[in-house]
């Protein structure tokens, strides 16, 4: 929920924590510059959400299709609407792709897919476990991200370590992360540039490096450099008392 829509005590409240607190982490750069706009904050340390190498690394694929994978919650938020739109539009000139959506997918996405003439090309997975999730991840050649607004999901960090490029909107911490070299950033709720974007990729997919990408991301994400950056910065408050 919006911040702003909270109650009076929900706000009060939070401002006091981030008053108290002796330091603040966070995965972006943009949540820690927007978080000290707000409230009254001591110190910040950027901290990237960690991701489990020994569950999300590359695999070999061969697929006859090239194969696009969505993974989220699918909140209003994530746009799972826009993207179909803009898989509606790539029909029409490419037909020789598969999309497929992890997790609780509403029904009305699942209706919107029948009548924009996609439900063959789509498989709908539902929420799956984490290990179930790199899986997926490790079939697929592309991810795709196109929420209104954001800060830095994990689920990027993850499909980097599978060596995935990925097309997303430009919210958010996400281009922190994401450049030419890994993925391609668009406006957000811009339907058009998302097809482009995958018109692109459909034209040239060699272009990103999946060993390089992988190898990049697994080196800032792994658990033991995101646990030791945690660990450096408790032991850094400590030594401040």
């Amino acid at each position: 929920e919006n911040y702003f829509s909270r109650n009076f005590y929900f706000k009060l409240i939070t401002k006091k924590a981030f008053k108290e607190a002796e330091i603040v982490s966070s995965p972006s750069i943009w949540l820690l510059e927007r978080l000290k706009q707000l409230f009254k904050i001591k110190q910040t340390q950027l901290i990237r959400n960690a991701v489990d190498t020994s569950v999300f690394f590359p695999a070999e694929t061969n697929n006859q299709k090239r194969i696009f994978i969505h993974v989220s919650m699918m909140y209003p938020l994530k746009n799972v609407n826009g993207i179909l739109m803009a898989l509606a539009q790539l029909n029409k000139v490419n037909k020789d792709w598969q999309m497929i959506f992890v997790g609780p997918a509403p029904v009305r996405n699942r209706i919107q897919a029948v009548e924009l003439g996609l439900d063959t090309q789509i498989n709908w997975k539902g929420a799956l476990a984490y290990a179930d999730v790199a899986k997926e991840m490790q079939k697929a050649d592309l991810l795709i991200h196109f929420s209104k607004y954001e800060n830095l999901p994990c689920v990027i960090n993850e499909a980097l370590c599978c060596g995935l490029p990925v097309i997303s909107s430009r919210v958010g911490g996400i281009a922190e992360i994401i450049n030419t070299n890994n993925g391609v950033l668009i406006e957000n709720e811009n339907n058009d540039q998302l097809t482009d974007a995958i018109v692109s990729f459909l034209q040239s997919p060699g272009r990103f490096n999946k060993e390089k990408i992988s190898k990049e991301a697994a080196m800032l994400f792994n658990l033991n450099s995101i646990g030791s950056q945690f660990i450096e910065m408790y032991c850094k408050v400590i030594k401040q008392d």
